[in-house]
């Protein structure tokens, strides 16, 4: 497991903030080790918070995280929340469709209470 990462638990999701890097095999790294952890923990609602990046992956590279999340996603995750800054909108709602065309339930937020709201639904 990677150390760098740290996984807070709420009653109903699991919280974890990436470390700010410009490398998308890091990136995929990070996803991996989150799978991983979510199957052993049997995590079904995840909050990704990558707020503190400002410089965002190329299309290409939005793509191979997004492949790669598609094919590594563990059965038990249900809906994954991504928190991001406002100036980061145009390139998340990119990785969303990714993401999302893929099969995982995965949404971006400006707001946690927002991400929450959207986690607890049905």
């Amino acid at each position: 497991m990677d150390k760098s990462l740290k996984f807070y638990h709420e009653p109903d999701h699991v919280y974890v903030m990436l470390p700010v890097t410009d490398s998308v095999a890091q990136i995929i790294t990070w996803v991996e080790s989150i799978f991983v952890y979510s199957t052993e923990q049997g995590v079904s609602h995840l909050i990704i918070d990558t707020r503190e990046y400002s410089e965002r992956f190329s299309v290409t590279g939005y793509m191979e995280i997004g492949k790669y999340a598609a094919l590594k996603k563990p059965v038990s995750l249900k809906k994954v929340a991504n928190i991001t800054a406002e100036r980061n909108v145009s390139h998340d709602r990119f990785f969303e469709n990714v993401v999302r065309n893929r099969g995982i339930n995965y949404k971006y937020f400006t707001d946690y209470d927002q991400a929450l709201i959207w986690l607890r639904e049905h």
